[in-house]
């Protein structure tokens, strides 16, 4: 719970989480004593981190438990894009310039003010992004990539756990609407060889059934059974015009 909290970093970051960020920033191991006081503002979101010494010198409990906790559970931060508002929650590294300080002045750093997007600059705010509505398409579904973009820098916090492996597949339920066939599809491979050798598959459905065929296996692709079935199954799925789920047999 303690790390939940923290890590709300809009206008719900509790007054607590402010303390503790001010006491990680000072409590810090040597190896990060070199990054600028000033610039460290929160491990999660840079690359710094705060010490882990439990002898009475670092870090307390609380914080200790909860950046264990943190760790432990692999918590960072990713994500594929984030929206305008999530960005300005983000810190700004400031540095100082490439040339000598004048005293008691520091600039952003130049590509800030270049070569990055307008959230850097104090000009125009960009516009919301908005989900539009789903359009129902019959066949092409298109790409939309605002259904991917984290809404706030929460949202962008994933937790990665390794987990327990089981070999065994998980049950798949199988579709509600539609029946399975009365009469069952059976796919059977058979090869003939000839001065070429030929794979053919044979689509049976019953006797009788229009939809039966066979499938000589194209000379440019590989000459396998695999192959044959794979072209058997594709001409099976792409004949059955109704809603009905279809029950395939093989014998490979």
């Amino acid at each position: 719970m303690w790390a939940k909290n923290y890590l709300k970093t809009n206008k719900e970051h509790l007054q607590w989480a402010y303390f503790a960020d001010e006491i990680m920033v000072i409590n810090v191991p040597k190896s990060e004593e070199g990054v600028s006081l000033n610039l460290r503002i929160n491990p999660l979101m840079q690359s710094w981190c705060t010490t882990t010494r439990k002898d009475g010198k670092g870090n307390p409990k609380f914080l200790q438990d909860m950046m264990g906790a943190i760790k432990r559970y692999n918590v960072r931060l990713e994500a594929i894009t984030l929206t305008w508002e999530a960005l300005q929650e983000m810190p700004i590294c400031w540095k100082t310039h490439k040339k000598r300080p004048q005293k008691k002045g520091s600039m952003p750093i130049w590509g800030l003010q270049s070569n990055s997007t307008a959230h850097w600059m104090q000009g125009p705010v960009l516009p919301d992004d908005q989900n539009e509505d789903e359009v129902q398409e019959e066949e092409w579904q298109f790409f939309r990539p605002q259904t991917i973009m984290a809404r706030s820098l929460q949202e962008a916090f994933r937790v990665f756990t390794e987990g327990d492996s089981y070999s065994l597949l998980p049950g798949v339920a199988p579709r509600v609407a539609g029946n399975i066939l009365d009469g069952q599809q059976t796919v059977h491979v058979k090869t003939k060889v000839k001065k070429k050798a030929k794979a053919e598959v044979e689509v049976f459905y019953a006797e009788g059934n229009p939809r039966n065929s066979a499938i000589r296996v194209p000379s440019m692709m590989t000459q396998t059974n695999q192959v044959a079935e794979m072209l058997a199954l594709h001409k099976a799925i792409r004949t059955n015009l109704s809603e009905d789920m279809l029950k395939i047999e093989s014998d490979s």
